[in-house]
């Protein structure tokens, strides 16, 4: 959240407006700060800490990751190979795999949660 918000807002600001609120299409609950340091708010809190707005998503990477276990459990669906799909033809092996590399991010970069 923190560069394009950022961006953003001079943006926002240099046309003489001032923004009321950030919308992001994903929360990714990741902590702020940058690669030599983290830092021990979320990026999405250090945006309505640093420009005092609220900041609102359409989803969560808890949304993401809970959607991903439910398809990968509930699956009844079977492609030519007989293997099990869901979420538009992916394979349940594959969505298991991303489940398993966004939870991993989540545990090491995220903010809390139910990765």
């Amino acid at each position: 959240a923190g560069t394009s918000v950022r961006e953003s807002v001079e943006i926002i600001r240099a046309a003489g407006a001032e923004p009321a609120g950030v919308f992001i299409a994903l929360d990714r609950m990741e902590r702020g700060g940058n690669a030599e340091q983290v830092a021990a708010l979320s990026a999405v809190d250090e945006v309505r800490q640093r420009y005092g707005m609220e900041v609102h998503a359409l989803a969560t990477l808890d949304d993401l990751l809970a959607y991903l276990t439910q398809h990968v459990e509930h699956s009844s669906t079977r492609n030519a190979s007989g293997e099990a799909t869901s979420a538009g033809g992916y394979s349940d092996a594959m969505l298991a795999t991303y489940r398993s590399a966004i939870a991993d991010y989540r545990r090491r970069y995220g903010t809390g949660g139910r990765a």
